[in-house]
């Protein structure tokens, strides 16, 4: 079994579309007041070997704080196909994304929550 951390984090914010958050330590994802926020994760997977079969993977989150309304919200997983620089990421960057239908049900409580990756 293989674990991985992020190499980079960050999230982008469609309110302040401008702006970068590399520096954070607390990403946002949802939506407050029209404001869309996406969180970005980019891992080093220079330590699968060529050529291995994935059996299973998950991505797996911690929920720190939430708002109490929604009291649950569907959050999609998506990979970026586009390179993108934690310093330097914002809004009005162009990214491209793959994959869709990839969604779990997040409620307000700090708990871990798992994504199927496979």
């Amino acid at each position: 079994m293989v674990s991985l951390t992020p190499v980079a984090d960050t999230y982008i914010l469609s309110g302040s579309p401008a702006t970068n958050y590399g520096s954070v330590p607390t990403l946002y994802v949802g939506n407050n007041s029209g404001s869309i926020g996406r969180a970005l994760f980019r891992f080093d997977l220079s330590s699968i070997p060529s050529g291995a079969t994935v059996l299973s993977a998950n991505f797996d989150a911690y929920l720190t704080t939430a708002s109490t309304s929604p009291t649950t919200l569907d959050v999609e997983l998506k990979r970026v196909d586009t390179s993108w620089v934690e310093s330097t990421v914002t809004w009005n960057t162009v990214l491209a994304y793959t994959g869709a239908s990839n969604f779990t049900l997040v409620g307000i409580s700090p708990a871990y929550y798992s994504w199927d990756v496979t």
